[in-house]
């Protein structure tokens, strides 16, 4: 037979003589949570400790310390379990966060909805972020509409309004404050940036549409890119075009290509080709079959989605040659539609020769970096495709994506994915 604890009156069981009894969900549980919910009540929480108000007793406080003891917690612990069923109205919510000394949950009172809330909504659940420095950040729930929004003050009262930090669908609006820290981790929403920098550092892959809107064409043109992102696609005839890079060919070339740009991959094959008839690199990727004829196709389906006056048109150094298995001639070329390099892809050569004995194998190329998509989801580099890529790997292979997600290379007889990147301006 159990036992009750000296001052709440918690049951205890006897761990010999109630072993084999059934599990009593009640008295086991439920009941001693009651209790110490009970004297918890009456005493409200300021700055993560205790303190007394007008409905409390001496008896109440000396209750509470004894059961504190007992159960082991800490004042603050007590704080963050009495701020966790907290059920603040929103016009106290301020005055209340700025009193806490340490982070907690809290509920917002239901009947509350629209009184001097970020916008109107069912708001009735949140996070308070403190840190040492006396910094604040409050992070509210919508379950209406499944919206995020928070407020920041650097520990001066001072608040720096709602930001909304998530929409309804998940995605991240980009607006908000630089940094903000609650001490263990860091709530960064970056205030975005009209430049191609900042679009090659975010990605989020959202749907945009069955067409590119002149909004979109105007924020391309002008080289702000607003509301334009890493991983964002258009599906266009069945085929999602991502974008893989901002202005990634600006400044480069023999002449240089002065205007903005989007780079597009399709995320899956657009056909299969080979790049020769034969197993033969001669004349590199400007000498292949592919590059004379396989591309058409391609090119038809990229101009009828967007339009050929919105494919970008710039110089590119393309290797023609090869001796003994390795690229050994190149020279500049109007370039629209190509297949992407090793390091388009990778990031690197793999497959493609570095050198060649004493002399350097023929690796000049404006395509020397990966693009920013295949940087923030390199499950994207093969999507489960087997795809050419531009770069020669011996005198008869060229390389490949493989599909199981391995760089590889390949007989150029093989009729092989056709996956190229375009940019459209």
């Amino acid at each position: 037979m159990g036992g009750y604890t000296k001052n709440l009156q918690l049951y205890k069981a006897d761990t010999l003589e109630d072993g084999n009894d059934t599990f009593n969900i009640n008295r086991m549980l439920n009941d001693n949570w009651d209790k110490i919910d009970e004297k918890l009540k009456k005493l409200p929480v300021q700055n993560g400790g205790l303190y007394v108000n007008s409905e409390t007793t001496e008896e109440d406080k000396a209750e509470a310390v004894e059961a504190i003891k007992e159960i082991g917690l800490s004042a603050n612990d007590v704080g963050a379990m009495r701020n966790s069923v907290q059920n603040l109205k929103y016009a106290d919510l301020i005055q209340w966060a700025e009193e806490q000394t340490v982070g907690c949950s809290f509920n917002l009172n239901p009947t509350v909805t629209t009184i001097n809330t970020p916008v109107t909504g069912v708001w009735l659940k949140g996070e308070l972020f403190y840190n040492a420095t006396n910094s604040r950040t409050i992070l509210l729930g919508d379950i209406s509409t499944g919206s995020m929004w928070f407020n920041f003050s650097s520990g001066k009262g001072v608040w720096r309004g709602w930001k909304q930090i998530f929409t309804a669908d998940g995605s991240v609006p980009m607006s908000g404050e630089l940094k903000y820290y609650d001490g263990s981790k860091t709530l960064a929403y970056p205030v975005p940036m009209s430049n191609a920098g900042f679009h090659n550092s975010v990605y989020r892959g959202k749907y945009l549409g069955t067409a590119v809107t002149d909004t979109q064409w105007t924020a391309i043109g002008n080289g702000t890119f607003e509301d334009l992102y890493i991983g964002d696609y258009w599906t266009i005839g069945g085929i999602n075009y991502r974008i893989a890079a901002f202005d990634y060919y600006y400044r480069t070339g023999d002449t240089s290509c002065d205007t903005h740009h989007v780079v597009l991959v399709p995320d899956v094959i657009m056909y299969t080709h080979v790049m020769n008839d034969t197993n033969i690199t001669d004349g590199a990727y400007v000498g292949s079959k592919m590059y004379t004829e396989g591309l058409t196709q391609a090119k038809t389906t990229i101009n009828n989605a967007f339009g050929s006056a919105h494919i970008l048109n710039h110089r590119q150094l393309l290797c023609n040659a090869t001796a003994n298995g390795y690229e050994s001639g190149h020279a500049w070329y109007d370039s629209t539609v190509e297949l992407m390099t090793e390091q388009n892809v990778y990031g690197c050569k793999i497959f493609g020769n570095q050198t060649n004995g004493t002399g350097w194998a023929y690796n000049y190329t404006i395509d020397k970096s990966q693009y920013p998509l295949f940087t923030f989801r390199p499950d994207m580099i093969s999507n489960r495709q087997w795809f050419w890529l531009r770069d020669v790997a011996s005198a008869a292979y060229f390389a490949v994506g493989y599909s199981n997600g391995f760089a590889f290379a390949d007989y150029a007889s093989y009729a092989v994915g056709v996956r190229p990147a375009f940019s459209i301006c």
